[in-house]
């Protein structure tokens, strides 16, 4: 499906406050996104913090015994992780699509968020005043759409791994 936008429908004089418009939701929706996350992230690091203190003892010695607290902690904990994946999802598509918008709104020959803007976002070196500018090799690997994910499913896999710890249902107990 295509977008009902045409640029050449829009008098001229209000394509720039159009293209600020444009900025101001792809801003806004970058704001959202992160806040969003910033609060799934401090309520797995709670969660992380309760299990880590019921696994151990005072002399921090690992317990592997059965603890039904525990395993409703990482139920839990699995459980926030998957709303919090379903709406990074949500808001990283609402970002990428409010960021379209800007370079398809940008007026001509402006370069900004089209052109460099977009080739830079993408991992490629541009030129700017006789400077060469790139992500470097880091920057192209862990982008932040690929790199939440990423740390959302360490949450699961972690939780995972303690379940098979503290089941009360004797999955795996292993003593250190």
């Amino acid at each position: 499906m295509k977008s009902l936008f045409k640029k050449e429908l829009i008098p001229a004089k209000d394509r720039e406050k159009l293209y600020e418009l444009a900025l101001k939701n792809s801003m806004h929706e970058g704001v959202v996104l992160w806040s969003s996350s910033q609060i799934f992230l401090l309520a797995n690091t709670i969660i992380t913090d309760f299990i880590t203190n019921g696994l151990f003892d005072e002399q921090k010695k690992f317990i592997s015994d059965p603890n039904p607290p525990i395993f409703v902690i990482c139920l839990l904990g699995i459980i926030i992780s998957f709303v919090w994946l379903g709406t990074y999802q949500r808001r990283s598509n609402y970002y990428k699509f409010r960021a379209t918008q800007v370079r398809q709104r940008e007026p001509e020959n402006w370069n900004l968020m089209a052109g460099d803007g977009k080739n830079f976002a993408d991992g490629d070196t541009i030129e700017i005043c006789g400077e060469k500018l790139n992500l470097g090799f880091l920057g192209k690997a862990f982008r932040p759409n690929k790199s939440m994910p990423i740390l959302i499913t360490l949450f699961i896999i972690m939780y995972i791994v303690t379940i098979f710890f503290v089941s009360p249902f004797k999955v795996c107990y292993i003593n250190f």
